[in-house]
């Protein structure tokens, strides 16, 4: 009996890093399904009743029409769910849920490319999987954040392994899912500049890669211009200057149609400054700040512009995980960010008392100011270097 444990202990400590992830992956699912029943506002208003439009109308055969403010992606994957025996409430958090589990894949895989380390391979997969953040969005609130996420983690990893033409398929794809990939674009705008390694021409596969996730629809008679319908009505879904973000707008806010254009254009000029200073006569090799730039990029935006969700730090979110595992930096920011998610999310979700939300939202601003910092000195200090 003695020889037998030595042998099972043998084996569970040369796979004891495995044998972690699964025991927290079940942990993990556990938590999600403990969550299965909870219906947020967001489900009883609109998922609920778009659900029961698309499966009334056919399932694929409502792609004909565009269905509450789902993109055309979302609702194919929602009309295939309708021809399963599942009550539209799993169907919503079963799909997010897969793609909890591919996004923690995903993570884990863009840290190793960047650590060659198993250990903290494994630890970012066990971190997306058991943040709170991730798990209420998808199995408590049924939000779908980690479908457009992991597409956009993907290109982040594409960008490193300068696979360009599959990082603008798969930032596409992240797009067809959510406008909020948009964030994004500035980022690979910078490299475009800065770098100069691949041709302008490479963001049209990114616009033809989206546009071919609507195929489904253009055979059920939706007009081939239904994509740039679809997101100019998502772009006027909202009329309020700040959808609970922890953002400047939560901090000095107003009406809605007085500040618009104020906001888009503190964004711009935020954004637009970046890309002057990175864009110089001599190429900047971006590489050593990818991840910092990505963040402080993504953060930015759902800072200065105007209607924003709490939930739209999310991908900012991942890859902060992924430089502090990678990098060890930004652990301070990280919890300030996350902390002021996690408020935002129990105050919608659990009508969680918020007393002051202006100073948690300069605690996000200053947070992101001090990564401003750190990221344009190294990137100051690397053009001295050369």
């Amino acid at each position: 009996m003695k020889e037998f444990e030595e042998k099972l202990i043998g084996q569970l400590a040369k796979k004891k890093y495995l044998v972690f992830l699964g025991l927290l992956f079940v942990i993990g699912l556990y938590i999600r399904f403990v969550n299965k029943y909870f219906e947020s506002e967001d489900y009883l208003i609109f998922l609920s009743k778009w659900y029961l439009e698309i499966k009334n109308g056919g399932g694929l055969s409502a792609l004909s029409h565009q269905v509450g403010n789902y993109p055309v992606s979302y609702q194919a994957l929602i009309a295939i769910f309708t021809y399963l025996p599942i009550s539209p409430l799993y169907a919503y958090k079963g799909l997010s849920v897969i793609f909890d589990f591919l996004l923690c894949i995903e993570t884990a895989r863009l840290v190793w490319l960047l650590s060659k380390d198993r250990f903290k391979a494994y630890l970012a997969a066990a971190i997306v999987w058991m943040s709170p953040l991730v798990i209420m969005n998808s199995a408590t609130w049924g939000q779908c954040d980690s479908i457009f996420t992991f597409f956009l983690v993907l290109t982040v990893r594409k960008l490193y392994e300068k696979k360009y033409i599959e990082m603008f398929i798969y930032y596409g794809i992240a797009f067809a899912f959510k406008m909020q990939a948009i964030f994004l674009l500035p980022f690979l705008f910078y490299v475009y500049f800065a770098e100069r390694e691949f041709p302008i021409v490479y963001f049209l596969i990114s616009f033809a890669s989206m546009y071919a996730t609507n195929i489904p629809a253009f055979f059920f008679g939706r007009s081939i211009l239904e994509p740039f319908r679809v997101y100019s009505y998502l772009a006027d879904f909202s009329s309020t200057l700040c959808m609970n973000a922890p953002n400047l707008w939560a901090v000095c806010g107003g009406d809605y149609d007085s500040l618009y254009y104020i906001a888009l254009g503190i964004t711009l000029l935020i954004l637009g400054s970046a890309l002057l200073y990175l864009f110089d006569e001599k190429k900047t090799d971006l590489k050593d700040v990818y991840l910092e730039l990505a963040i402080w990029t993504l953060w930015a935006c759902v800072l200065f512009l105007p209607a924003m969700h709490e939930r739209y730090f999310y991908p900012a979110e991942i890859l902060l995980i992924v430089i502090i595992l990678v990098r060890k930096r930004f652990l301070a920011e990280t919890i300030i960010l996350y902390l002021a998610s996690l408020q935002g999310y129990c105050w919608y979700l659990f009508y969680y008392p918020m007393e002051d939300r202006s100073f948690v939202a300069a605690a996000v601003i200053f947070a992101w100011v001090h990564i401003s910092v750190v990221l344009f000195r190294q990137i100051a200090e690397k053009r001295r270097a050369e």
